[in-house]
């Protein structure tokens, strides 16, 4: 059965002012502050609380005098939101919290549903994948799980090319030492890469990559036993190279030569981002090719985001990924179907490869350099050593982070909610203001404009009209209507752009409607319950 449920017409004051000089009862214009706040909050918005409920009236008058815009108020509260200039959140804050009549102000802070931001897995060894949540792979995968146009060259021990979580994402691939265009894997090293790069998400089996819909050209250059020289692995480069492979995953280490040097300097010079491990002795020098300056190299993070005693250490390290240790490894996919746990800088490089392969599939224009710098600037400082200039010899610029990556690497692109703007009112008064949120999935920063597209004098929009929006932080589009005039259905249109170079989703035109009855009480709405 259903229920009626009344609800009540809440009315919102809402004041519109022309900002004045700020000079009233000590809310003197505030002067840039350096403070800062560990979360996000809405940019252009505080909150304060008027002292009592006698005083409220006065410290009100006192806000609007300094040329501050009073939103909206929760009267058994005594809180208001306060429109102040957006970037001067927290200089206002602190000339506000001197003010005798306020007991106290802060940010509007943001809240996120739980788990709204973030894909969880059903694949049934994801409890066991601590190391995706490290990077933040779950809030990556909301924006994308890759494109299948986009690879990484896998040169290792070969793959399990029949493996139910990988099959699906694997490219015709060669095996270098046996010569033969058969790539599968006798040793079980590189299966277990390969998961870690692209085991398929929410497909019912084992475990989840990090770039999951991202193809994998498999290159055999270790033999079963692991080993292999540079001849095999210079064929390796050379032909993915030449099969349009543009990120390659090295999880091996060694010594330098000519020939691997050329082979590497040629892959970088045709564009090829290479990802190696600094290597597995626990020694102040990284391991080739991780070493070369043309390559991206990778040391490990052990569970508790430290780095681990075995990670080799120098000025060449760039970033750090998930490599575990002997008593808490990673767990991937293994030889003949199977999986299995494994630890070392090897398991590193495959998170920054797949981390690598999500930017290319977000923003394919974006060079090897610029991929390679996002993946630096956006890492995680985690760790038991200071960072100095931004990295240390341990661990580069940090632990990668491959939501913080993607999120840099997204061209701005505008999101408005709702989608249309509804009004209802009554020849008593007019309808409380609403807002649109406007919101920006990239840390780029996309600048916003909103202007009236359609109707009449009864539509309005309360400045801020324009302004610059990044991730996390929305923006807020005020929008009133104004009675006096005949009942009837009246309709108009915002529109919302940008000009931002190569900002996507604008030009946004949102609907509103304003609907005026005679004399508007009560709202019934119909509940549907379920049993």
């Amino acid at each position: 059965m259903s229920k009626p449920i009344r609800m009540r017409n809440v009315l919102l004051a809402l004041c519109l002012l022309i900002l004045l000089p700020a000079s009233a009862a000590g809310l003197s214009a505030p002067s840039e502050m350096s403070l800062t706040t560990p979360a996000p909050y809405v940019r252009g918005e505080v909150l304060v609380q008027w002292r009592d409920a006698a005083t409220a009236a006065s410290a009100r008058r006192d806000v609007l005098q300094a040329g501050l815009t009073v939103l909206q108020e929760i009267p058994p509260l005594r809180v208001a939101r306060l429109a102040v200039p957006s970037g001067q959140e927290w200089a206002y804050i602190e000339r506000l919290r001197q003010h005798p009549l306020i007991t106290y102000a802060e940010p509007n802070y943001l809240v996120y549903a739980a788990g709204s931001d973030a894909v969880q897995p059903n694949d049934p060894y994801w409890s066991r994948q601590w190391n995706m949540n490290r990077i933040e792979a779950p809030s990556a995968w909301a924006l994308s799980t890759g494109q299948p146009g986009v690879s990484v060259a896998l040169l290792d021990t070969g793959v399990d090319t029949g493996h139910p979580d990988l099959s699906g994402n694997l490219l015709a691939g060669y095996d270098f030492v046996n010569n033969d265009a058969d790539p599968d894997d006798d040793h079980g090293h590189g299966t277990h890469v390969a998961g870690i790069i692209a085991a398929q998400l929410n497909n019912g089996v084992g475990v989840a990559g990090v770039a999951p819909a991202i193809s994998i050209l498999p290159l055999k250059v270790l033999n079963e036993k692991g080993e292999g020289d540079h001849f095999w692995v210079s064929q390796g480069i050379s032909y993915a190279i030449a099969n349009g492979a543009r990120i390659l995953n090295l999880s091996f280490a060694g010594p330098s030569s000519e020939t691997l040097g050329t082979a590497v300097r040629n892959a970088y010079n045709a564009g090829a981002l290479l990802v190696a491990a600094t290597g597995n002795n626990g020694i102040g020098s990284v391991s080739y090719p991780a070493a070369y300056a043309e390559v991206l190299a990778v040391a490990a993070t052990d569970y508790n985001d430290r780095w681990p005693s075995y990670s080799n250490w120098g000025p060449q390290v760039d970033l750090a990924a998930p490599g575990g240790t002997s008593g808490n490894q990673v767990w991937s996919t293994w030889r003949n179907g199977g999986y299995a746990w494994n630890y070392g800088t090897s398991m590193a490089v495959p998170h920054v490869s797949g981390a690598a392969a999500l930017i290319r599939s977000v923003a394919p224009t974006l060079s090897r350099d610029e991929v390679a710098n996002i993946l630096r600037q956006s890492a995680d400082q985690v760790g038991q050593f200071p960072y100095t200039g931004g990295r240390n010899d341990y661990l580069g610029y940090g632990r990668l982070n491959v939501h913080r990556a993607l999120r840099q690497a997204l061209p701005p692109t505008l999101t408005v909610q709702p989608a249309q703007l509804f009004f209802l009112g009554d020849s008593q008064q007019s309808p409380a203001a609403q807002q649109l949120t406007l919101s920006n999935e990239s840390t780029q920063t996309l600048q916003w404009q909103a202007e009236k597209l359609s109707g009449g004098s009864w539509l309005n929009l309360i400045p801020p009209l324009s302004g610059n929006i990044t991730y996390p932080y929305p923006a807020r589009l005020w929008v009133m209507v104004t009675g006096g005039l005949d009942y009837g259905t009246y309709e108009g249109s915002i529109r919302i752009s940008s000009s931002t170079l190569g900002a996507q989703g604008t030009p946004r035109t949102v609907p509103v409607r304003l609907i005026l009855v005679p004399r508007l009480t009560r709202v019934y709405l119909p509940v549907v319950e379920s049993r």
